[in-house]
């Protein structure tokens, strides 16, 4: 894999869940229908069309963001000279630095396993956040993970284990460049450049 280190979404598994939400709503529809003309109370009519507005708009809303994130060719993430930038989630802000990553480590989250960014400042990136849902649901993670950033190992092709081998190599490599008193991003480069030949 070539640096900068630039890895895609899984299209499988993004087609996948597309196909599923389309069953789930061409299924969910009728069912709806059917149960509002079955049922006589109003209240019950009632009942049944919020409930089924609600669940075909979240259907519906998944199908058109996940079609159009495949489509957009827009990668999962990518590890360069000056971080991680992580599009897995729709909360996680623009590029996480690597002179703020402390550790990186892999959860189970039961079906499937996390990668876990460890940050020395966590609330300097939520506040950079911007809006409340985001924030919210960044602090969320950092209270029940340790972290604000989790990045969905489900997201790829490439195995977990894999992509956090090459991060936990990125990061020791990138506090070894970082070592020197005030180094600026051209100077990490050239480092870089000459360790690599």
């Amino acid at each position: 894999m070539e640096y900068p280190y630039r890895i895609p979404f899984s299209t499988t598994k993004y087609r996948i869940f597309i196909w599923m939400c389309a069953l789930f709503t061409l299924v969910l529809g009728p069912v709806c229908v059917a149960g509002f003309i079955a049922e006589e109370s109003i209240a019950s009519k009632v009942i049944i069309s919020i409930v089924g507005v609600v669940f075909l708009s979240f259907f519906i809303f998944i199908m058109i963001f996940l079609t159009r994130r495949l489509r957009s060719g827009q990668l999962a993430f990518e590890v360069s000279d000056e971080g991680i930038l992580d599009r897995t989630s729709m909360v996680t802000p623009a590029l996480i630095r690597w002179e703020d990553i402390t550790e990186i480590k892999t959860m189970k989250a039961h079906p499937q396993n996390i990668i876990l960014v460890v940050v020395r400042d966590p609330e300097a990136y939520i506040n950079a956040a911007g809006g409340s849902i985001r924030q919210n649901a960044l602090r969320r993670n950092w209270r029940e993970l340790g972290t604000p950033f989790a990045i969905d190992g489900g997201s790829f092709d490439i195995s977990v284990d894999d992509i956090t081998g090459l991060l936990q190599d990125e990061l020791a490599f990138q506090q070894e460049l970082r070592t020197g008193p005030g180094i600026t991003l051209p100077e990490l480069i050239k480092r870089r450049e000459e360790l690599l030949g």
